[in-house]
């Protein structure tokens, strides 16, 4: 498996979206995958279906949003859903740290978009202090 180091945060993966069909290397079966995610979801991603209900190129976002805190939750359609709950709590998506990978990605996104040094300066104070609360937890 092909590892990634992203400043100390986490190490990424490249996951099999349908684990059912391993030996499917091609890019629609594949996406990255934060090395916790990518081993809490083997006991459960075995199923096929659960695989195209949240297959991250065409309809995660039907099964989940981001609130306007940042936090992820399961939406109204799928909230009965056994497999999608299981799937959530399994890989932890409404936890805080979710939350702080997502800001600390947009943070650094628009960081490196920036022109203005004083705004890259401040993005990059904001973006090191949430870094170091992420570190820390």
């Amino acid at each position: 498996m092909k590892k990634i180091f992203l400043k100390n945060i986490q190490t990424v993966q490249i996951d099999h979206i349908d684990s059912s069909e391993p030996k499917d290397n091609t890019l629609k079966n594949l996406a990255p995958a934060c090395f916790d995610c990518n081993q809490k979801k083997k006991d459960i991603c075995d199923k096929h279906s659960l695989a195209s209900i949240i297959n991250p190129y065409n309809s995660i976002h039907n099964v989940f949003q981001r609130n306007d805190d940042y936090s992820i939750c399961i939406k109204d359609g799928y909230i009965d859903n056994e497999d999608v709950r299981v799937f959530f709590e399994k890989l932890k998506l409404g936890s805080q740290i979710k939350r702080i990978d997502y800001l600390l990605s947009c943070i650094r996104s628009i960081k490196d978009k920036q022109e203005n040094r004083f705004i890259k300066s401040c993005l990059s104070d904001i973006y090191n202090s949430l870094l170091d609360k992420r570190i820390m937890m």
